[in-house]
């Protein structure tokens, strides 16, 4: 990927927009191995196209996992430039840990982001969490850190109020969702987890899907088709 590419990039989203498909929304695939700040800040200079960036935080093997320093820094150029960005695939869990790697009951294991990690991450660090403390909330493995409240959230002793997290919501209602489905089959663990009013529901979120990977069926497994979140960042708060 290059600063030449996300401009022809800008140009194919500014055509297929004239076009007539206006709702489009244009993600760009960055890289993060490496210092992604200067494609973070070519996206950002392509305001009128409104494209976006995306991470991959994860995969079907150990290796296609990034580390939390590296998820921090991308997290960080898209809070300088204020990009937009969203993250997938290895977002199965609510919090880091060690975890099947794939549908298959033999699957290897490895460690994999908790999308809670990665969603409070880019929260509080546009509510000014240094770079240290961010990669020390990735790499957060224990539930009892986290706290929700009618407040806002808390993670060790650090708050985000929930005025905060509601102007976000306001600017863009669909800045933010976490879906949470019952498990594949009609099982779930332990109550129902209740909806929330700005999630969008659609035919892929029906607890009657089947998946074409027949483990993925089974509501004991540990990573059914239903388990899935789907989620987004806005960098206005």
């Amino acid at each position: 990927m290059s600063s030449e590419e996300i401009t022809a990039i800008a140009g194919e989203v500014s055509a297929l927009r004239a076009s007539g498909a206006s709702a489009v929304d244009a993600y760009v695939e960055v890289p993060i191995a490496s210092d992604p700040t200067a494609l973070i800040a070519a996206i950002a200079s392509h305001k009128q196209e409104q494209l976006r960036a995306k991470v991959r935080t994860g995969g079907v093997e150990p290796g296609a996992f990034p580390t939390a320093e590296q998820v921090t820094r991308f997290i960080f150029a898209c809070a300088a430039h204020d990009v937009t960005f969203k993250a997938t695939a290895g977002l199965h869990h609510a919090v880091r840990g060690n975890y099947p790697l794939t549908y298959d009951r033999e699957s290897e294991r490895g460690v994999m982001f908790g999308f809670l990690n990665v969603f409070l991450a880019a929260l509080f660090v546009r509510d000014g969490l240094d770079h240290a403390a961010t990669v020390a909330l990735l790499e957060e493995r224990d539930p009892g850190a986290f706290a929700f409240s009618a407040t806002g959230v808390t993670w060790r002793g650090r708050t985000v109020n929930a005025p905060a997290i509601r102007a976000s919501r306001e600017q863009r209602r669909d800045v933010i969702w976490i879906v949470l489905v019952r498990r594949a089959g009609g099982r779930s663990r332990g109550a129902r987890a209740r909806l929330m009013a700005a999630s969008r529901l659609d035919a892929t979120h029906d607890p009657a899907l089947k998946s074409w990977i027949e483990s993925a069926n089974d509501g004991r497994t540990d990573f059914p088709i239903q388990k899935s979140s789907v989620w987004r960042v806005s960098p206005r708060l």
